[in-house]
């Protein structure tokens, strides 16, 4: 729980909690294309480091568990209930144990490792307070995310890093509806989906869904940033 708080290595290396159902492959459907596709990048690029395809490939797998049932009544919801820190521990023990990326000056592909494990530890933050669990490290992560948005450039010839990026931007902007961040994270979205081809907030937030989502954000703040992204000057310009 400290390591979480503060985002650093836990002192355990190896994770006294195994879940099943992060290592099963899920079964391909037309849902599952954009993610096989985001996997198939990883193959040749700088990105290629097999802890971290795994780490994207677990939080799938639990992305995908949890949207068959967060609409069951009673899931997650026992007081007595230890399932969801059972579901958690691992998939939060692995990202913690990924390199970080403490300096600004750091290689492209490393800044969308860190951008895109940031990201996840968000979405499991919101995850953790949407069932009643704490939820106190989620301004540091957004502090840490909005120092990479401008590292780099935007237009990275390697796609991969892009679609991360973006990726990791939207989610973090979801959480973020507010300021300091939320006006950098709504630019850097923008940068990057005209540098993708992408033409309208609605086609980012496909995107994103398509990728790694978990049905705990309301439609409201869905459309909230699509509204944000079609309307900021920098995309009407």
């Amino acid at each position: 729980m400290g390591s979480v708080t503060r985002d650093t290595p836990p002192k355990i290396s190896s994770c006294p909690i195994t879940l099943d159902i992060l290592d099963v492959p899920a079964k391909s459907t037309s849902k599952q294309l954009q993610f096989e596709l985001l996997l198939d990048e990883l193959q040749g690029s700088p990105l290629n480091m097999p802890h971290f395809a795994m780490v994207l490939q677990r939080a799938r797998a639990l992305a995908d568990f949890i949207n068959k049932r967060y609409d069951e009544d009673g899931f997650w919801k026992a007081e007595d209930d230890i399932s969801p820190l059972q579901a958690l521990t691992p998939i939060t023990h692995d990202l913690l144990l990924l390199p970080q990326a403490v300096q600004l000056a750091v290689e492209e592909d490393q800044i969308a490792v860190e951008m895109t494990r940031l990201a996840l530890l968000i979405l499991l933050s919101g995850l953790k307070a949407t069932y009643g669990f704490s939820s106190a490290e989620m301004p540091m992560l957004h502090t840490k995310l909005s120092r990479l948005v401008h590292q780099g450039s935007i237009f990275h010839t390697n796609i991969v890093v892009r679609r991360l990026k973006l990726w990791a931007l939207v989610i973090a902007a979801l959480f973020q509806p507010t300021e300091p961040f939320r006006s950098q994270f709504v630019e850097g979205i923008i940068s990057l989906m005209i540098s993708l081809d992408f033409t309208s907030g609605a086609a980012v937030l496909k995107y994103t869904r398509d990728t790694i989502w978990i049905e705990i954000i309301e439609r409201d703040t869905t459309e909230q940033l699509i509204h944000d992204i079609n309307t900021f000057d920098s995309f009407n310009t």
